[in-house]
């Protein structure tokens, strides 16, 4: 597994994430991780927020994230709005084993692998 370094990151990068996760507080378990005034943002506002404060070390950038609908990953993936799956048959397409949606998918699925098969079982701990 790559380190902070190995991704051409600083360790204060690398300690952002605990420092985010941290906001939540008591608040564990909730979609919310803090407030703003009187609005709760969620996890992405945080870190959309570090990244346009340049709070990592390749400095501030602005940062776009659709969530569903036009312009998401998912529909650009798909070729169609994912509201509209009901009765849709989908047709592959070369531009899906390249999209950001299924690259992020196989990373995820990589990552919970990497903990249920290499990591949890180096500390004596196994998974469901």
């Amino acid at each position: 597994m790559r380190g902070c370094a190995d991704a051409g990151l600083t360790q204060q990068d690398g300690d952002l994430p605990g420092r985010v996760v941290a906001l939540r507080g008591d608040r564990q378990g909730q979609s919310s991780v803090g407030t703003v005034g009187q609005q709760d943002v969620g996890v992405n506002t945080v870190w959309l927020n570090a990244i346009k404060q340049g709070r990592f070390s390749f400095g501030p950038a602005t940062v776009t994230y659709v969530n569903q609908g036009e312009g998401s990953w998912k529909m650009q993936a798909l070729g169609v709005d994912p509201d509209d799956e009901s009765d849709v048959e989908f047709t592959f397409t070369d531009t899906f084993l390249a999209s950001d949606w299924k690259h992020f998918h196989d990373a995820v699925q990589h990552h919970r692998l990497f903990i249920l098969h290499n990591l949890l079982p180096r500390f004596g701990l196994c998974a469901p």
